[in-house]
């Protein structure tokens, strides 16, 4: 699942959070830079919830919510809510 977005108003910023769902490797970029890579093993917990801050001289904090479907949870579409600074920025099924 991939998500991109932009943030921020005098500082822009394009965003993509990027979520393997089988191996569970999870890739936040900022600016096309990887700013935070890791793996997720604990499955078991939904929602899944990610929260970061984008920006130096402008803050934005992003939460990402991602649910994923009960069975063959890999293998389907999970829907996701991206919030900036508490208010709905984007939302769908990836």
């Amino acid at each position: 699942m991939e998500i991109k977005f932009s943030l921020c108003t005098n500082e822009i910023h394009e965003v993509e959070f990027s979520l393997d769902k089988i191996g569970g490797i999870i890739r936040f970029k900022v600016d096309g830079k990887i700013v935070k890579k890791f793996f997720k093993l604990d499955w078991l917990q939904t929602p899944y919830v990610f929260n970061f801050d984008v920006g130096e001289k402008e803050k934005c904090n992003v939460k990402i919510v991602c649910e994923p479907p009960l069975f063959f949870a890999p293998f389907r579409k999970w829907k996701y809510s991206v919030f900036a600074d508490g208010k709905i920025l984007k939302s769908g099924e990836g």
